[in-house]
């Protein structure tokens, strides 16, 4: 297989492997303008190399699998706004661990000036929930590298918080985990509304008491227990019951090994903490929407 780039773009194509447990974040990548003096002359061609597919269908023992991260690293360098839009095209699948992790450090490197597409991609109901929440997250890294534009980040949060009913229940999970992260307490009262609406993944954001200690509203003491414990998602509620028909219908349970029924079952001290960011389809990223997941080798 080839690949049509001419240099400096070539060299990124092929700058070498890379080790994301050690390089977690913008501060560790290489400088890839500075190293192969890239200038906005080669941002289209990078642009081409970001979204190349091509890199993920060669051999994982050559360097050119990491084509295209190495291509929105360099353009979020040059803080190639340009480049939003075509990026954004990635976002969306779940399988690719790369796009959720590095794609929010990109737009934040962007600033705010990309914060419209953003706000733009995040209303559109016709884009997948794994996409729209990734522009959430975006949204906060663009926040928390640039604090000047902290406020147009929590309004286009705000804004499609305001949509709460039509939003997924994780998607409004995942605003307010965010807000609370930012410390947006001018927030509370759309956050308030959300929940009023019953449609919050509350094993993603935590409870609206919860919510309210952690914005410095309210003290822990003002609530009983039972108001910090999270609501089950439906689906998860169905696959605990059908766990536990199981576990009934089986004729010496305590005694059998772990089954997936048992596993289903899931006890107090292994249930997932509110707000660590996991909802119910799983979404967590790199530093961004929770605690971290697993991550997976590059194909």
């Amino acid at each position: 297989m080839r690949f049509n780039y001419q240099p400096p773009v070539s060299k990124v194509l092929a700058y070498g492997v890379i080790k994301p447990r050690k390089q977690p974040g913008p501060k560790h990548w290489p400088d890839y303008v500075g190293e192969l003096g890239l200038t906005a002359e080669h941002v289209p061609e990078l642009i081409r190399l970001a979204l190349d597919r091509e890199c993920q269908k060669v051999p994982t023992q050559w360097v050119e699998v990491y084509g295209q991260v190495h291509g929105w690293r360099a353009l979020a360098q040059l803080k190639a706004i340009e480049a939003a839009e075509p990026l954004l095209t990635l976002l969306g699948d779940e399988s690719d661990d790369w796009v959720t992790d590095e794609i929010p450090y990109v737009f934040g490197m962007m600033g705010a000036a990309v914060i419209p597409a953003l706000a733009s991609y995040l209303s559109k109901s016709s884009k997948q929930a794994w996409g729209r929440m990734t522009t959430v997250s975006c949204l906060r890294a663009i926040a928390e590298a640039n604090p000047a534009d902290q406020g147009d980040c929590v309004a286009a949060m705000v804004a499609q918080l305001n949509d709460a009913r039509r939003n997924a229940p994780e998607i409004n999970g995942l605003l307010i985990a965010e807000l609370v992260e930012l410390k947006a307490v001018d927030a509370a009262g759309a956050i308030e509304e959300a929940y009023a609406t019953d449609n919050v993944d509350e094993l993603m954001a935590g409870t609206w008491a919860s919510i309210q200690v952690d914005l410095g509203l309210k003290a822990r003491s003002d609530f009983e227990e039972a108001d910090f414990q999270p609501k089950i998602p439906p689906e998860l509620a169905e696959i605990q019951r059908l766990g536990r028909m199981g576990a009934e219908m089986s004729d010496d349970v305590a005694d059998a090994p772990t089954s997936l029924s048992d596993a289903l079952m899931v006890p107090p001290e292994l249930q997932i903490e509110p707000g660590t960011g996991f909802g119910s389809n799983g979404f967590s990223g790199n530093g961004f929407g929770g605690k971290k997941k697993k991550k997976k080798k590059k194909k």
